[in-house]
């Protein structure tokens, strides 16, 4: 595809698929066609000011470009590839620059009248202006690391969980890091995120994305969980004293957690909710119920390098818009008995490096009822291979701290 028709699918994109402005890191210098340098602008100056962008809008806006907005989705498999196009866009703004240096180091070595220092001066110019091209630069720790601490000091804040021992083990949830929490299925992760975010949602808003239960199952096991109302095997309306305490958890301990329960879903949706959520107030938490149930923008058929690209994409969400962000992982099929290690997680490679923390959690046939065990098996922050053990209630599906 040449380098306009990317810029255009590209562009269509922005017009099409909410998520795009949300995500994109592209600046519109990086754009060689000037029409599409113009649009991506006037899309990124609206969007941050909350206006609206469409074809329509952007028609309306720029009527001498208005043909090649509407034919810019024509062909909507080229729009959805706008990740792929949107790496494309990059090194091919590189090469440009690249070529354009080359040019002038020709041009300096053709100079008969350039002497050794001019020849220096000029290199180091350009290689400079050339590297400032890329955002990824490197800064010295002798300029920057007072004001990088002090910043860093002011801004971070680490959440705690609700349980005191994995507080004391891992020290909480911080902006930035990846927590992967994983179990077999019905030992309790879903209960033990929503705890979490309820917890979390103490600190601000938390992005609840579940591609396993509704708004509603998450609601009710979280004021079951809070409140210590059993909705067990109820159908119909609630018991009159059961229904008064319900309302008394609504009326006074209701938390901001912004559920996203579509059954498809990306780590670019989940990161669009998360923006829009932090341009009213800074965000808390994400939890993501789970890994394995996360699509990608393009197909990807090896399942080990689906897992990688998801939990890298999980990990850079964390690090760009500084929230903590919990993962629920699955456990490979072998792995069905006993405490479960790091090579049990289904696509262990990718979640292993990506995560700050791994957290499994296991009940024990013998004391299933009544304890719930917790792992530590990876943590950036502190200690590894400690275990403990909460209260389970399955009631209430919550576990408590042995104290509480």
């Amino acid at each position: 595809m040449a380098e306009h028709d990317i810029e255009i699918a590209y562009v269509g994109a922005c017009m099409t698929i909410p998520e795009v402005l949300e995500v994109t890191t592209l600046d519109n210098s990086q754009f060689e066609s000037v029409m599409c340098r113009r649009l991506f602008e006037s899309m990124k100056d609206r969007h941050n000011r909350g206006l609206g962008v469409s074809q329509a809008t952007m028609s309306d806006l720029f009527p001498d470009y208005a043909r090649d907005i509407w034919s810019s989705t024509d062909v909507m498999s080229d729009v959805l590839l706008w990740a792929t196009h949107e790496d494309g866009i990059k090194l091919r703004a590189m090469r440009r620059t690249v070529r354009d240096a080359a040019l002038r180091f020709q041009q300096l070595a053709d100079a008969p009248e350039a002497d050794m220092d001019t020849i220096v001066d000029v290199i180091q110019s350009v290689t400079a202006d050339t590297l400032a091209a890329d955002e990824r630069r490197a800064s010295s720790m002798i300029s920057d690391a007072r004001d990088v601490l002090a910043e860093m000091r002011k801004a971070v804040k680490v959440y705690p969980s609700p349980w005191k021992t994995l507080n004391d083990t891992i020290a909480g949830f911080a902006p930035g890091r990846m927590t992967v929490l994983g179990a077999r299925p019905g030992v309790g992760k879903s209960a033990v995120a929503s705890q979490i975010a309820y917890e979390l949602a103490s600190h601000g808003p938390v992005v609840f994305a579940t591609m396993e239960m509704d708004k509603g199952e998450v609601y009710s096991r979280i004021v079951s969980q809070q409140a210590g109302i059993y909705y067990g095997g109820m159908t119909g309306q609630l018991p009159e004293f059961l229904a008064a305490r319900e309302d008394e958890w609504l009326r006074t301990q209701l938390r901001d957690i912004r559920v996203i329960d579509s059954g498809t879903q990306t780590v670019q949706s989940i990161r669009a909710a998360v923006r829009a959520t932090a341009r009213e107030q800074p965000v808390a938490g994400v939890v993501v119920d789970y890994i394995h149930l996360l699509t990608t923008p393009q197909r990807i058929e090896n399942e080990t390098q689906r897992i990688n690209e998801i939990t890298r994409s999980l990990k850079q969400m964390a690090m760009d818009l500084q929230v903590p962000v919990i993962a629920l992982s699955q456990l490979n099929r072998g792995g069905d008995t006993g405490m479960p290690t790091l090579k049990d997680l289904r696509g262990s490679g990718g979640i292993e490096q990506d995560a700050d923390a791994v957290i499994f959690l296991y009940r024990d046939e013998h004391t299933a009822d009544e304890q719930l065990m917790v792992h530590i098996a990876k943590n950036r922050q502190g200690p590894n291979f400690v275990t403990f053990s909460l209260n389970w209630e399955g009631a209430f599906v919550r576990a408590m701290d042995p104290a509480a």
